[in-house]
Parts: C-alpha cells; structure tokens; sequence
C-alpha cells in the first residue's frame, strides 16, 4: 500500500474513534496543512456517515423474519367464483 494511502487509513481511523467534538481538531493535527490527504479523509468519513448502518442488519435476517411472520399468519380462504 502506498505510504500516503496508509497515511490516510491511520488518520480516519484515529479521527473516527475520537468523540465527535474532538474530531475536527484532530484532523487539522494529523493532517498537517495535506490537503490531499485532509480532502480524503473527510471523503471517508462522509461515506461512513452516510453509510449508516447500511450493513449492520444481514438482507437474509430480515427476509427470514418476515417469511417466518408469512408462516405464522392464517391464509386467506378463496374467495367465490376463485
């Protein structure tokens, strides 16, 4: 990995542990007056913000939850002239 990538890991993942009122400060420190390496890191923490927790819940996990609540629920008698 080039050095400067490695850079920009050590750093989001320094700032994105600090509380949130520290961070700013933090990347202004780390950075150094690097704005390449300050414009990727606020990349990434953007993403990781909007991200969410976007991949917290596994898809299967939900879908096996609902067809479970399918399977538990009476169906329907069909209707006249079905």
């Amino acid at each position: 990995m080039d050095e400067r990538w490695a850079k920009i890991e050590r750093i989001f993942n320094r700032v994105l542990e600090a509380e949130e009122s520290r961070r700013s400060a933090l990347l202004e420190e780390s950075c150094a007056g690097d704005e390449f390496v300050r414009r990727e890191v606020e990349s990434l923490l953007t993403h990781h913000k909007n991200a969410g927790d976007f991949i917290e819940t596994p898809a299967f996990e939900d879908t096996s939850a609902q067809a479970a609540e399918n399977r538990c629920r009476p169906s329907k008698p069909p209707s006249k002239g079905s």
